[in-house]
């Protein structure tokens, strides 16, 4: 009996145009990606030009044993890797859409329009880690999460003049540092704060017109928050304050309020 010849495989994937193959690329962490642009062409054209890079944690550690996360030997090697990434995107003029991780890359970054930045460390036992102020001038930001920084107020002030998200995560704040945020970024339309010191008070005028939501959570220096926002629809305080004044929110739909003396 003869054997049937199979078809061989036939590769649809690297067939797809460069727009979709970057929108599922984008999903993938950037090692990952690297890997798979060696299949083909295609797919190394994609990748060449892709703007969203998540190289997380995962690039530069590695779990052991005892599942506890250990930072690579060859992690000289892996700097270099995104060094040279980022260097590539730049003398191809490709701005950055999306970036996860922070080395010493932000002053490129920002050359590069960065669009949505996530920034997440451990706070050391002696203090928490200072954000480059270059940061600060990306006026093409659109969305900002941070974890584990001290914020200063800039010497140049915030130019976060497209920012419309901004949550920060177990962060060292000051009231005049927030202030100046809702001063300056006059897109902004969610804000979330959560398990964050240094700030006692929280007061928001009309300059934040577009915010919809705000989420304030175990805030441990804070005693008094005051919302002045016309277009909030959803406001969540989970800590206890002693002054809480919420006025002219008549878009507010969602009010979830705990734990208020």
């Amino acid at each position: 009996m003869e054997e049937k010849s199979m078809d061989p495989p036939v590769d649809h994937i690297s067939k797809l145009p460069v727009p979709v193959l970057q929108k599922i690329l984008s999903s993938f962490l950037a090692k990952d990606v690297a890997q798979l642009s060696t299949l083909s062409k295609s797919l190394n054209s994609a990748w060449s030009s892709l703007s969203y890079l998540n190289f997380s944690s995962k690039f530069f550690y590695h779990q052991g044993d005892d599942d506890q996360w250990i930072l690579s030997e060859n992690i000289t090697e892996l700097v270099n890797i995104v060094d040279q990434i980022l260097v590539n995107r730049q003398n191809q003029k490709i701005s950055i859409q999306k970036f996860c991780y922070i080395h010493g890359w932000i002053n490129t970054l920002v050359s590069l329009n960065i669009k949505e930045l996530t920034l997440s460390i451990d706070t050391p036992d002696d203090g928490y880690n200072t954000l480059p102020e270059a940061i600060f001038v990306a006026k093409e930001l659109n969305v900002l999460n941070l974890q584990g920084f001290k914020l200063e107020l800039p010497h140049n002030g915030i130019k976060f003049s497209s920012l419309r998200v901004l949550h920060l995560s177990k962060t060292l704040l000051s009231d005049h540092f927030i202030r100046a945020v809702c001063e300056s970024c006059s897109d902004l339309e969610d804000l979330k704060i959560n398990e964050c010191r240094g700030l006692a008070s929280l007061q928001i005028g009309g300059t934040l017109s577009k915010l919809r939501s705000v989420w304030l959570d175990c805030l441990y220096d804070l005693q008094m928050v005051d919302i002045v926002a016309s277009n909030l629809e959803n406001l969540h305080i989970d800590w206890m304050l002693e002054v809480i004044g919420i006025t002219a929110c008549k878009s507010l739909k969602r009010l979830y309020l705990h734990h208020l003396q």
